[in-house]
């Protein structure tokens, strides 16, 4: 007896099928999704120190750049200050560390989304490049807010706490301590509209 197909059934179309015949969901297993996550961490690894190394060679206009919106604050002939011996140099390492990060985001973000990819269908791969570059210019966007306005005026708010029977002379390393999480918050915020929409567009939200 020959079966007929039911009239009102539809046959799911190519696109849906190279969609599932394309993704590499359910096909590794528990080791290759370690091994894949080595990879990505030792690119991400990499790219980070590449990036401090080129920063900490370009080290002084770095931390002049960084450091001159608190300059500017100070009263005139204020200077920063640092009270321990080993203090100043690791400020340089932590500053060239932060700038390494900024320069090597765009890999960083790349090796994230690689180490996802493997789950994704094929319309959603599409997506990388996409995210990649707006995830960037949205941190770089957060950074930059951060620097020139943020920072400035949380800086000027607790300066102006200043008295007659308080003098403000701010340690080097908590005012860059301040700089970093300031900086980082911004650029995570930042990074929301990014996300959002591509989760959206990828059907998790």
């Amino acid at each position: 007896m020959a079966l007929a197909p039911f009239p009102n059934s539809s046959e799911p179309d190519e696109e849906q099928l190279n969609d599932v015949t394309g993704s590499d969901a359910g096909k590794m297993s528990f080791l290759d999704h370690l091994d894949e996550l080595r990879k990505r961490l030792s690119v991400t690894a990499f790219a980070l120190l590449g990036g401090f190394i080129i920063c900490f060679s370009f080290i002084t206009p770095i931390f002049d750049f960084i450091m001159r919106p608190l300059q500017e604050i100070l009263p005139d002939g204020g200077q920063l200050v640092y009270t321990e011996p080993t203090e100043a140099f690791f400020l340089y390492i932590k500053v060239a560390a932060l700038a390494g990060l900024i320069l090597a985001i765009p890999i960083v973000l790349q090796q994230m989304w690689l180490f996802v990819a493997p789950g994704l269908y094929v319309h959603e791969k599409k997506f990388a490049i996409p995210f990649v570059v707006f995830a960037t210019l949205f941190f770089v966007g957060g950074a930059l807010f951060s620097h020139f306005i943020l920072f400035p005026v949380a800086w000027r708010f607790f300066a102006g706490f200043a008295s007659d029977y308080m003098e403000f002379m701010p340690r080097i390393q908590p005012a860059f301590s301040l700089y970093v999480k300031l900086l980082l918050a911004c650029g995570a915020v930042f990074q929301m509209p990014t996300l959002v929409f591509f989760l959206a567009r990828i059907g998790v939200l």
